[in-house]
């Protein structure tokens, strides 16, 4: 389906961008050629570099933005599917955002308006509302979508992660001398280590074996399958408040930044949502997790809205869900927050090792430690269940 985005057999350059952006979009969007063209630079993205680009004395909302991919970015995400997912989405009018230019390190697609929530914004209620349901739609185009649903693909993903981090993927050797430039001072930081990161450092990073490690996700693979009953669908996977824009003129919500998706248990998008109240810096504070009675009010909107949804012996009518059944899928989405503390501490400890440039706007590696400490203290939380 994506064959039909041209591509373009070139790659793009920060710091040289609006020039070759500019030449390259006219292939496009040929009018352009004879216009002035204004740019900003997008904070939507930390791990990528985002550009928007429009005519001068043109609306913004016009505007086209350039997305560069962060270096070695390509072994955590897959960008064709990326680009699959954001083509099914415009395809089913869920979004308006269409792809219009592929490139070797990124692709142009349309502006979606709006202004991007924050943790506060999304406490409240009516934001909070709009929010999930359009979560729930999301969730509910699974079954129109021409990649099919499958297990939970989460334990897999954990289990790459892992095999990078660990020095097992035979790719990250070969890129060692580019990503290893610059996580020095990084480190240096906070283990005052002279050398590259490497897999000892990794585990006085965190305090814990990566053969540990290993096993807990062997585990929570068995728990998973032995377990849990909820439905797999296609899930966003990164439901932090920025990725919401609220659109002030018409009520509505966006969702963009589909570079983790994949297929899920329903709860853990809602569940990773709570955990990002505790905010976008680099010292999170989870005491904001929200309590039962606001996660209920989201789970009773979420429930109307999802379409998908097969009546089970967790809720037996999604319409009118019984305050038990809310209080145990209250239970089910906190044991949740373990696996996403662990999926989440090893993605900011790779943008650390992958993309050095990147902790100059944000210390990954301050994070991913935060974020495996409260995986830590949380864990039997989900592993004694």
């Amino acid at each position: 389906m994506c064959n039909c985005i041209p591509f373009h057999d070139v790659e793009l350059h920060p710091e040289t961008l609006e020039l070759e952006a500019s030449r390259l979009i006219c292939a496009v969007i040929p009018e352009w050629s004879t216009k002035k063209l204004k740019y900003e630079k997008l904070t939507e993205g930390l791990s990528n570099f985002l550009l928007a680009m429009f005519p001068n004395g043109d609306d913004e909302n016009q505007s086209i933005i350039v997305k560069l991919y962060g270096l070695n970015s390509d072994l955590l995400i897959d960008r064709e599917q990326e680009i699959r997912t954001m083509a099914e989405l415009y395809k089913h009018k869920f979004s308006d955002q269409q792809i219009l230019l592929k490139f070797r390190n990124g692709y142009f697609y349309t502006y979606l308006p709006g202004k991007q929530m924050d943790p506060k914004s999304v406490r409240n209620e009516h934001l909070s509302s709009i929010i999930v349901q359009k979560l729930a739609e999301f969730h509910s185009l699974t079954p129109k979508f021409e990649f099919k649903p499958s297990k939970q693909q989460f334990t897999e993903k954990l289990r790459h992660y892992l095999n990078i981090l660990s020095g097992k993927n035979p790719q990250v050797s070969q890129r060692e001398p580019a990503s290893s430039v610059g996580v020095l001072s990084t480190v240096k930081q906070y283990l005052g280590i002279s050398e590259r990161l490497t897999l000892d450092k990794t585990e006085d990073l965190i305090n814990y074996k990566l053969s540990d490690l290993e096993r807990d996700i062997e585990a929570m693979e068995v728990i998973f399958e032995e377990k849990w009953t909820l439905q797999v669908i296609y899930s966003h996977m990164d439901t932090q408040s920025r990725n919401f824009l609220y659109d002030k003129h018409t009520d509505q919500i966006g969702m963009i930044d589909f570079e983790h998706c994949m297929f899920n248990y329903w709860l853990f998008d809602l569940s990773n949502y709570f955990l990002e109240f505790a905010g976008l810096s680099a010292s999170p504070d989870f005491s904001l997790y929200p309590d039962r009675k606001f996660q209920k009010q989201v789970l009773t909107v979420y429930l109307k809205h999802a379409e998908f949804f097969q009546h089970t012996s967790l809720v037996k009518d999604r319409l009118n869900p019984t305050d038990d059944e809310l209080e145990h899928l209250c239970d089910l989405s906190d044991q949740l927050t373990v696996p996403a503390h662990l999926y989440w501490s090893l993605w900011a400890l790779l943008q650390a090792l992958l993309n050095p440039a990147a902790t100059d706007n944000f210390n990954y590696v301050s994070y991913g430690q935060k974020r495996f400490q409260q995986y830590v203290k949380d864990r039997q939380k989900f592993f004694n269940t």
